[in-house]
C-alpha cells in the first residue's frame, strides 16, 4: 500500500451482484444478499429491454427496501454501438428506471466520452458509471474528462496492471469525480488485493468479494490476511503488511487443486 502511494483507511462497502433475468428470481437472489448482509449496496443486471428492466429494478427494490443504493449494469444495452443520433430517448428510458428505483446506470450505452458527458447532464441525479471506455488504464488515463459520469469503474481484469488502477483512480480523484472497484469473478488472493485497492483510494463500493458458494475451497486455505468484512457488511483492513497480507497455506493449496504448476 505505501508503495502505491494510497493511504485511506476507512472501510468501504462490499457489493454482491444479481445476474438474474427473471424479477422473481432476481427478487429471491436479493433476499439472500440481504441476508448474507450486503444491505448498504447491490448490483443487478439489466439487459436493454425496458420493460423487464422495470420490473427487475422493481422486484428487487422491493426486497432491499428505500435506503439501499442500486446499481444496473446494462452493458450497452440502450445501444450498442457508437451513434452520432440524439440521446434524448435513452435518457428518457434511463429517467424511468431511476423512477422505480435505480440510482446508478453502468454504460447503459456505448458512446463517446462527449456523449457521455452529455447523458450524465440529461439524467442529472441517476449516477452514470462508465465502465468499458475506461479500459485499459493505461490509454484511460490520458483520455477520462470530469463530467462523463458520476462514479468511474475501476475493473479489476481489465486495468493492465495495479500500478495503471492506481494511477487511472488517482487521476478520477483529481477532478474531485468518485470511484467504484469491480469484480471480474474473482477468487483467490486477487480479493484481498483489491479490497485494499478499494479501501486505499476510498472507492464507494468494492465488488471484488469473498461470495457464498463461489470460493471456500481456497479461503479454507488461507491462515490469515488484513482485510475482513465488518459488522456493517463493509471491508475494513488491519494494519496493512507486506506482500498484500495474506498469508496461505500452500500444501493445503496444492491438494485441493486439480493440478498445480511451478515456475
Amino acid at each position: 500500500m505505501d508503495l502505491l502511494d494510497i493511504g485511506g483507511i476507512d472501510p468501504v462497502p462490499g457489493l454482491y451482484c444479481v445476474l438474474e433475468n427473471e424479477p422473481e428470481k432476481a427478487a429471491a437472489m436479493a433476499a439472500a444478499v440481504k441476508e448474507m448482509n450486503f444491505k448498504t449496496h447491490i448490483k443487478i443486471k439489466l439487459y436493454g429491454k425496458h420493460d423487464l428492466d422495470k420490473s427487475i429494478i422493481t422486484a428487487v427494490r422491493n426486497v432491499m427496501g428505500s435506503d439501499t443504493y442500486i446499481v444496473g449494469d446494462v452493458n450497452c444495452g440502450y445501444r450498442v454501438t457508437k451513434s452520432t443520433e440524439p440521446l434524448d430517448e435513452i435518457a428518457r428510458l434511463l429517467l424511468e428506471l431511476h423512477a422505480v428505483g435505480l440510482n446508478a446506470c453502468e454504460d447503459p450505452a456505448d458512446m463517446s466520452i462527449e456523449q457521455w458527458v452529455a447523458l450524465q447532464k440529461k439524467v442529472d441525479t441517476l449516477d452514470l458509471i462508465p465502465d468499458h471506455i475506461m479500459r485499459p488504464a493505461a490509454a484511460a488515463v490520458n483520455t477520462i474528462v470530469p463530467g462523463m459520469g458520476s462514479i468511474y469503474n475501476i475493473h479489476p481484469g481489465c486495468m493492465g496492471s495495479v500500478i495503471d488502477a492506481v494511477r487511472l483512480a488517482t487521476k478520477v480523484k483529481s477532478f474531485g469525480a468518485k470511484l467504484m472497484i469491480g469484480d471480474d469473478s474473482l477468487i483467490g488472493p486477487s480479493l484481498t488485493a483489491w479490497q485494499q485497492v478499494a479501501i486505499g483510494t476510498q472507492a464507494e463500493w468494492v465488488e471484488a468479494v469473498e461470495k457464498q458458494g463461489e470460493s471456500e475451497v481456497f479461503l479454507e486455505c488461507v491462515r490469515s490476511q488484513v482485510t475482513f468484512r465488518d459488522a456493517n457488511g463493509n471491508m475494513a483492513m488491519k494494519k496493512p503488511k507486506p506482500g498484500f497480507g495474506q498469508d496461505i497455506d500452500v500444501d493445503a493449496v496444492r491438494s485441493k487443486a486439480v493440478a498445480s504448476i511451478v515456475i
